[in-house]
């Protein structure tokens, strides 16, 4: 794991959405019913075409376009020292398997 992202919010919330970046993939956890069931989703960096940074004055929101998905995965209300930091992993994660891809 090289960094892990958790979802902010000013109000109470119960279900908090958690993103965590490896040197391979980045894993979703989406937690619902109360927090006792959480599903996870992991999207590989090869499967990730282009990320987007929306910097706000206080939080950012993350946008991923994915190959095979026409709806972008969204990252919102990310501290924004944080989301400049998983910006950087993300993108050297991208750049990294479309070397790998153009080298096979």
């Amino acid at each position: 794991m090289l960094f892990n992202i958790k979802q902010r919010k000013y109000r109470p919330s119960i279900n908090i959405e958690s993103a965590t970046i490896t040197n391979k993939r980045i894993i979703l956890r989406r937690p619902s019913m109360l927090r006792i069931k959480k599903s996870y989703v992991d999207y590989s960096y090869g499967d990730i075409t282009n990320i987007v940074l929306d910097k706000g004055p206080l939080r950012s929101t993350i946008m991923l376009n994915l190959k095979m998905d026409a709806n972008d995965l969204v990252l919102e209300d990310i501290p924004n020292e944080m989301a400049q930091q998983a910006f950087r992993l993300i993108r050297e994660g991208i750049d990294r398997a479309r070397e790998a891809a153009d080298a096979a």
